[in-house]
């Protein structure tokens, strides 16, 4: 393609219709910003810090003026940003060449080509020969797209030497995609592979890209962390409802100037968008008529006073139709050869193929007439009537006018960058993994805050007793994470009244045994009793899968979801139910214990310390202090040492390390191993047989001797790995680092394994929920039961930094909370941080 970038003084590429129009862009600019409170607030609590310095940040969504404020927004907080738009109609010209001129690279301009269009994707993409970009700013997911479809390119042609065939398809837009991922394998066969490395993540603005994105993570095929931006309560129930009520009628006045009262208008659709649709054009005095699939969706419908009708039915008496679902062929060309002339066609879905734009245009004898700018008669030569059709079918609120207002899109626009700051500011934490994510509930409502007092709107406080009455936090959230503010419809769940209340089902999947568990919190996190059923479900696996070898524990998970799916009357999916790291496992415990301690929320000093003997593995965790937290080595198994935690307002920097094979039934196993089918100085005199653990069967028989704690010892610490060579300051097993050691501790938990052996040779009472305990008396109990004389060894580790013999701990089985008792057990934690809304979040503040 013929299309030259160009540079600005400052050497800033870009691509644009009229730098000359830079000027008035800049004063609406301007204009825009006090319209845009939330934007402008980030700005404050933000800018100083910079936290974006270092980030580069791809934008494809309208470049719009109000875009160019969120953009401003991007490299006031320290961005490097290269933008395009996500319709071919939707860019202002002026404030592209604004943003051009004076703050980011923009390739866009007002009525490209198909083929100009992607050519600015792919400019926008390029961030040199270092790789693309780290963030994604997305609108309909066509960035995501190239990305993805041009890594899959690559990977066929590196296994088997196969290009891309654009003839392949009949999709004109993605034979585009195709030519442009063949010509990149020519000069860079790894130009979209290195993108996709580099990646932190995407964030997505609007309902079709959020549909991709979903099917990408159903598939398996999703290659970076995403935020469901749409989903945000301060987005779609407020830019996609009021923004469109606002701006459909401006397009169709500016497109057509036709009188709207009086007319029959369709609406096809009644979701978000097609409910601000509707009451445009019903407050504009036009009779409308909805199309819908949901029952529930058509029965809010009627409930407003509209009729709910198939197109079919009454396509001959309406004059304006407006497609509005986020599908395809909604209005097809047998459609609009029924329609009355000059009927209005137009969409207000992100895609163009809502309308059957191809069937009009290739309809035999058709006669296209513009009459201007995005506004076409199409004429059928059997009737000689025609029908306009706005914005060639694609967004005619962009196509036609200028969009949503400033105001409207400051909700929607402050969201991308909260979702933008998680993503960067967590993108060495491993807190996002490759899937969709939604902002939490309490960020939604911060939103919503910012903006009122433009509106000049005051909030009422509740008092604490308030606060207390219906479970809530003084501060919020006010609703809980399922809530929806749609006419106060709840979304269906099996929660009965009780709305205000969270569930979560833990299926715990372990080596000795699986074990449910169903929690019930409040709106703050007050763990509650159970009284009804629950809603969503989670089944974890541990130790027991997470050593079975090839793909035999991904086959029993998949069982496990087939089964949910089939068979269950719970609400899941499929990501929900997997295989536990040793890592997730064993900070899940430390949460749920120190949560029934109540000292989570707490400075890290007032936290316990938490080693969890399970069947498989031993997890320990605690609690570091920042400046230890920094010293962290690189785990040599790929996990980190140390992860970083926000939780109930306090934060953590958290050392967790599981040891696989070192739990109770795997390390006996480990240690028989060392007999190699013998007799083994562990097995008491007398005992002969088999000790069969994972489907394999061990000589369990004494040495003729009978048993020698001494000379078990010595095949434990060859098992175990305890003189392993240590590179660090202090290990503990298998030259694993410590943390620092637990010697600065105050308080450490033992539970799990380690409670039930106590309990059985007296060292706790087997009835108490929990006890207190010094290593030695296991020493001791082990001396006894090998019926050895006691006597004093001394044995010199000097790469393990080992526990004090005689420094107290407690042995823990369940926790007493709210005169209930509860299992100390990793389940907890992991409901804590399946329901909880406080984790590691960015706070806007106004100021």
């Amino acid at each position: 393609m013929a299309l030259l970038v160009e540079k600005t003084t400052s050497g800033r590429e870009y691509k644009v219709k009229d730098m000359s129009q830079a000027d008035f862009g800049r004063l609406e600019i301007e204009l825009a910003e006090v319209e845009m409170p939330g934007l402008m607030a980030s700005r404050t609590e933000f800018g100083p810090s910079q936290p974006f310095k270092g980030a580069k940040i791809t934008g494809s969504l309208h470049m719009t003026i109000q875009t160019a404020v969120l953009i401003e927004t991007l490299t006031a907080l320290g961005a490097e940003v290269r933008w395009c738009s996500c319709n071919i109609f939707s860019t202002q010209d002026h404030a592209a060449a604004a943003i051009a001129r004076d703050s980011a690279a923009v390739f866009a301009w007002k009525g490209e080509t198909l083929q100009e269009y992607w050519w600015c994707t792919e400019r926008a993409l390029d961030w040199g020969p270092g790789g693309g970009p780290d963030l994604i700013v997305d609108d309909g997911g066509d960035a995501t797209l190239l990305i993805h479809e041009g890594v899959k390119a690559e990977e066929e042609f590196a296994k088997n030497g196969t290009i891309p065939d654009p003839t392949s398809t009949d999709n004109v837009e993605f034979q585009l995609v195709l030519t442009i991922i063949k010509e990149s394998l020519k000069t860079d066969p790894l130009r979209y592979t290195k993108m996709k490395e580099r990646l932190v993540g995407v964030s997505e603005e609007t309902t079709t890209g959020v549909k991709r994105l979903y099917q990408m993570q159903a598939n398996g095929t999703l290659l970076f962390p995403a935020i469901n931006v749409n989903d945000s309560v301060t987005k779609s129930k407020f830019d996609n409802l009021y923004g469109c009520r606002h701006s459909l009628p401006d397009g169709l006045m500016r497109a057509t100037d036709v009188m709207i009262a009086g007319k029959v208008a369709l609406v096809a659709g009644y979701g978000d968008v097609g409910k601000g649709c509707a009451a445009a054009m019903k407050q504009a005095g036009a009779r409308v008529i909805v199309t819908e699939i949901d029952p529930i969706c058509a029965l809010q419908a009627t409930m407003e006073g509209l009729q709910v009708l198939p197109l079919e039915d009454v396509v001959s008496e309406v004059d304006i139709f407006v497609t509005t679902t986020g599908n395809k062929d909604i209005i097809m060309v047998d459609h609009m050869r029924k329609m009355k002339n000059n009927a209005i066609v137009c969409n207000i879905g992100h895609f163009d193929n809502e309308i059957d734009m191809h069937g009009l245009e290739t309809f035999p004898g058709v006669k296209r007439i513009t009459i201007k700018p995005q506004t076409d008669r199409w004429v059928f030569p059997d009737t000689n009537s025609g029908i306009i059709v706005l914005a060639e079918g694609r967004l005619m609120n962009l196509g036609c006018a200028t969009g949503h207002p400033s105001f409207v899109m400051s909700c929607s626009f402050t969201n991308q960058v909260i979702a933008q700051l998680e993503l960067w500011n967590e993108r060495s934490s491993g807190k996002y993994e490759k899937k969709v994510y939604v902002l939490p509930k309490h960020l939604d409502e911060k939103v919503a805050a910012l903006h009122l007092g433009k509106l000049g709107a005051k909030l009422t406080k509740l008092t604490k007793d308030q606060a207390d009455y219906i479970s809530v936090p003084v501060e919020g959230p006010y609703k809980p994470a399922h809530y929806s503010h749609e006419h106060s419809h709840i979304r269906r769940n099996l929660l009965s009244n009780q709305t205000d209340n969270y569930y979560a089902v833990i299926f715990d999947a372990g080596s000795s045994g699986s074990r449910v568990h169903v929690f019930r919190f409040s709106q703050n996190l007050d763990l509650l009793p159970i009284g009804e059923y629950g809603l969503e479900v989670f089944d974890k696996a541990t130790a027991g899968l997470r050593m079975l070898k090839g793909n035999t524990a991904e086959r029993i998970m998949q069982s496990v979801r087939n089964m949910l799916k089939n068979e269950s009357i719970f609400e899941y999916k499929d990501e929900w139910v997997s295989i536990l790291s040793g890592t997730q496992e064993g900070s899940y415990f430390w949460v749920g214990l120190n949560y029934l301690l109540r000292t989570l929320g707490k400075s890290y000093q007032n936290t316990v310390a938490t080693i969890d003997l399970g069947g498989g593995s031993v997890q320990m965790a605690f609690a570091l202090s920042k400046e230890n937290s920094e010293k962290a080595p690189i785990n040599l198994d790929g996990e980190k040492y140390v992860l970083q935690k926000s939780l109930m307002g306090a934060n953590y920097y958290l050392y967790v390390h599981s040891y696989l094979n070192y739990g109770l039934l795997a390390s006996r196993a480990e240690i028989l191993k060392v007999s190699r089918n013998s007799t083994s100085p562990c097995i008491l005199k007398g005992t002969y047989g088999y000790y069969t653990y994972g489907g394999v069967a061990y000589k369990a028989s004494p040495s003729p001797n009978g048993s020698s704690l001494r000379k078990c010892k010595a095949i434990v610490w060859k098992t175990l790995k305890l003189n392993a060579p240590c590179k660090y300051h202090t290990c503990t097993f298998n030259g694993v680092w410590n943390g620092g050691g637990l010697d600065a501790i105050k308080n450490i938990y033992i539970s799990s394994f380690f409670f039930d052996m106590a309990s059985e040779v007296n060292i706790v009472d087997p009835k108490a929920s929990s006890g207190k305990a010094k290593p030695i008396q296991y020493l001791n109990a082990a001396k006894i039961a090998c019926k050895l004389k006691a006597e004093d060894v001394k044995y010199v580790f000097p790469n393990v930094d080992s526990l004090n013999p005689r420094r107290e701990i407690t042995l823990v089985h369940d926790i007493n909370y709210k005169n209930n008792r509860v299992e100390a057990a990793w389940p907890l934690g992991c409901a804590i941080d399946v329901v909880s809304s406080s984790s590691s979040r960015t706070h806007i503040s106004s100021s």
